[in-house]
């Protein structure tokens, strides 16, 4: 430092002052835009503050940040620095829960228990709520549901597509598609938050960037959808527009409208302004093709928001959410029942599926199946879609509907009139922008068929007359063959099998089967040849080989003597001669006694590890006196000569 002449001294030590400025100065910036919820704005400027000064405060706010984004990879990374820096509860909570939203449930539950340990008794949140979701999720994508889910890539964009209801056989949906640039993919977002301050911009959505909602349709079919289009030119606000519920004549229409209510406060000449959902009805105007000025829902109010409006097919209840007073949490289900009058009765707490959390996107079916969506019961990750009976004016029988139809992130917006196919909404991985619509339908019932012909395998003619058995665990089914030899059964999923063919006078054929993994229905095809039976007619065991001058049995001639064990098992009523030859090499009585040694070995064999009746097998030594060639006493012949006498033969004596 001696070296360093005191200008120097002094460049150095201003410009680490101003970098430290600008960080500080950044930082400010960076905590404006989050007070006012200008999410993607927060998050560039706070990795930009993080980079000049590395602060757990800014590392805190950009976990913060991203987990208001939805964007859970980035809110996973920043909490796991956070939680390097400081293991607060506070940090592990979070931690834990973006965890949880990327489907790592094992080191989601292990950071849950990591935050009981570091919060006070009776302070910590419901981690067993949160630790039995972990488990839950687990099992449920190890053992998905009959349903498969598709991404509507016609309806989708890199933008935001949610909540999706039918209107004269076209689909109505919502989205924020006009702002999005071509070759821009939308940052996470919140489908429609329910508070907030904000500089209002009628382009953009500072909360993530991106454009505010408004109305689409697209006409969609089996086969696919058209591209959205703008539904109708909102006349209630230059903001969010949220999805639309209609009558049951399809000529009015329930929907949400995102209202500023100006604030006293004013900051930069600009007057900061508080968003509330309020619900609009509109009724379709014929005449000039458009619809009616929207008419307020009675029960909007400036203190609290109301939306996610949902009208039942008969028209008689009015379900939406609300965190107006009086809830159990962040937002309640209410619905209002249709007056004599046509006016709406006052609002009623669903309590019997409202939690502390929050509970979003109602719809009835008029079958008596309600569905919601919720992030304060048992969850795969933030909210799921769950079902609920109303029996008697009581909502029971309450389930999540599990995976596939719900994934680790958002699920909400379901829409169904029969259960079997409709729609939902998601921002799960996966997708090709923030929310996307996707469509749900219940696979095909699983069919599994077994079919094969039973052949006779010398002529390769089929059997007449044949039995087929089927067997799975204890159960048996028996196919009797006609003259085209031809057998099927209906098999079930995930099972083992084992088909055997047999007829009198031929020895029978078995196969082993499995439906294990099988997810498409098809129809297996298994053959099955049964060979005439030919008394006395010696059949020769291959590779039943011995130790020079022994005649124990050796680890390689076992797997053909455990043939015929199944053989002999296969077919009970069958008596054999286990025969041994030997070459003619030595002298003919040894070889004969050293034959006789072998074949009594390969049947103590059988009978003692097959478990086969000793009286159905017998042993006999045949020496050389049935050579296959002319490799006979004093003729010289190769040792491949010689080895095709040495061998091991049955023959059936009795059937």
């Amino acid at each position: 430092m001696n070296n360093l002449s005191p200008k120097l001294i002094w460049i150095l030590l201003l410009t680490c002052l101003s970098i430290s400025a600008k960080g500080q100065f950044v930082l400010k910036l960076a905590d404006e835009q989050f007070k006012l919820y200008n999410y993607y704005q927060a998050a560039s400027l706070y990795e930009k503050a993080y980079r000049a000064k590395p602060l757990l405060s800014t590392v805190q706010k950009l976990a913060v940040t991203y987990h208001q984004m939805r964007d859970y990879k980035n809110e996973e990374s920043w909490y796991a620095m956070a939680v390097e820096m400081s293991p607060s509860a506070e940090n592990l909570l979070g931690y834990a829960k973006a965890l949880q939203s990327n489907a790592r449930y094992p080191e989601a539950k292990i950071a849950y228990n990591r935050y009981t340990g570091a919060t006070p008794p009776g302070l910590s949140q419901n981690i067993a709520l949160l630790t039995a979701s972990c488990d839950s999720a687990i099992k449920w994508m190890r053992s998905p549901t009959n349903f498969l889910v598709t991404n509507q890539l016609m309806l989708n964009t890199s933008a935001s597509e949610w909540g999706a209801s039918v209107y004269e056989s076209k689909v109505v949906f919502a989205s924020d598609r006009m702002a999005i640039p071509n070759n821009k993919t939308s940052a996470a977002k919140p489908f429609l938050k329910f508070d907030g301050n904000q500089y209002p911009d009628n382009k953009i959505y500072e909360w993530t960037g991106s454009g505010y909602l408004k109305l689409y349709t697209a006409i969609a079919t089996d086969s696919g959808s058209t591209p959205g289009l703008p539904f109708f030119k909102d006349k209630g606000t230059a903001y969010h527009t949220g999805p639309a519920s209609f009558d049951a004549d399809g000529r009015g229409m329930y929907y949400t409208i995102d209202e500023r209510i100006p604030n006293k406060h004013k900051r930069n000449a600009d007057r900061i302004e508080t968003f509330k959902l309020n619900i609009y009805y509109a009724r379709e105007d014929r005449s000039s093709g458009g619809w009616t000025t929207p008419i307020a829902f009675k029960y909007n109010q400036p203190g609290f928001s109301t939306g996610d409006p949902y009208v039942t097919p008969d028209g008689k209840r009015l379900y939406f959410s609300s965190d107006m007073p009086g809830g159990k949490g962040g937002t309640d289900l209410y619905y209002c029942t249709r007056l004599a009058d046509n006016s709406w009765g006052v609002p009623v707490n669903i309590t019997e599926l409202n939690t502390t959390g929050n509970e979003r996107t109602p719809m009835y079916d008029n079958r008596r199946n309600f569905y919601y969506a919720t992030d304060g019961n048992i969850t795969m990750g933030g909210l799921d879609i769950y079902s609920a009976t109303l029996i008697d004016g009581k909502f029971s029988n309450i389930k999540n509907l599990a995976y596939p139809v719900n994934s680790p992130q958002d699920d909400f917006a379901y829409l169904s009139y029969n259960g079997k196919s409709g729609y939902l909404s998601s921002n799960r991985t996966g997708g090709m922008g923030s929310d996307d619509i996707y469509k749900f339908y219940e696979k095909p019932p699983l069919v599994l068929r077994l079919e094969g012909i039973a052949y006779d395998k010398t002529s390769k003619q089929p059997l007449d007359g044949a039995s087929v058995s089927l067997t799975c665990n204890t159960f048996l089914i028996n196919y009797q063959t006609d003259g085209t030899g031809h057998y099927a059964f209906t098999l079930l999923a995930d099972k083992d099998y084992y088909l055997k063919g047999d007829k009198r006078t031929f020895i029978s054929d078995q196969a082993q089967l499995t439906t294990n993994g099988l997810k498409v229905s098809q129809t297996l095809v298994q053959d099955l040849y049964l060979e005439k039976i030919k008394i006395n007619a010696p059949i020769i065991l291959a590779n039943i080989n011995y130790d020079f001058n022994k005649a124990n049995i050796r680890a390689d001639a076992r797997p053909a003597l455990d043939h015929l064990i199944e053989v002999m098992h296969n077919n009970p009523t069958i008596w054999i001669e286990l025969g041994s030859h030997t070459d003619s090499r030595g002298s003919d009585k040894y070889n004969l006694a050293l034959s006789y040694q072998r074949a009594r070995s390969a049947v103590d064999y059988i009978v003692t590890t097959g478990g086969i009746d000793p009286a159905r097998i017998v042993a006999k030594g045949y020496g050389e006196t049935k050579l296959l060639n002319t490799c006979g006493n004093n003729v010289a012949c190769s040792e491949a000569e010689h080895q095709i006498n040495r061998r091991t033969e049955f023959k059936i004596t009795r059937q």
